[in-house]
């Protein structure tokens, strides 16, 4: 009787062992999802106010509907900007690094991702602006990977989704 009470104790710890480590496996793969879904509605709300930028006219500081991005800067939306470098203006808070970058006139590119950037696992969400629609907004969310030295993500694209509709 003692033989059969210890293997169900060890027994019984193991699977105990078990829920816990799949408990917290299962917790952390939320948080990272829960960063990723908050860093993607934070980059859409700011996809959104560059459409407004775009729609408001240049008398009332807009791009008065206009398709050149060249000049446009973080701080036309409303950010302050903490460096400039090239065709990307950036604001950091908190950690977090906002980018707008303007390398393609078709489409203005905004980068949400923890700074500093290169630590293996850290989400990356990357939205583009194809046209001056909420339909035009697309995202694609990826995490850091020292493998290939920059972003994973597995396959996704920020492909035009329709470009009868979505230009500008």
């Amino acid at each position: 009787m003692g033989q059969q009470q210890l293997l169900l104790l060890v027994l019984g710890i193991v699977v105990v062992g078990l829920a816990v480590t799949s408990g917290i496996q299962a917790f952390g793969e939320m948080q990272r999802r829960a960063v990723a879904d908050q860093h993607t509605q934070e980059a859409v709300a700011m996809a959104a106010e560059l459409i407004a930028w775009w729609k408001k006219p240049v008398a009332m500081g807009g791009g008065g509907r206009t398709a050149d991005f060249s000049s446009l800067t973080l701080e036309d939306l409303g950010y302050p900007v903490t460096q400039a470098v090239g065709s990307r203006t950036t604001y950091d808070v908190n950690g977090y690094r906002r980018s707008l970058y303007r390398d393609d006139s078709a489409m203005p590119r905004i980068h949400l991702h923890p700074n500093p950037w290169r630590q293996v696992g850290n989400t990356n969400v990357e939205v583009g602006v194809w046209g001056p629609d909420p339909a035009c907004i697309v995202h694609r969310v990826g995490r850091y990977s020292t493998a290939t030295n920059g972003w994973n993500y597995n396959g996704q694209t920020l492909a035009n989704p329709d470009p009868s509709l979505c230009s500008w």
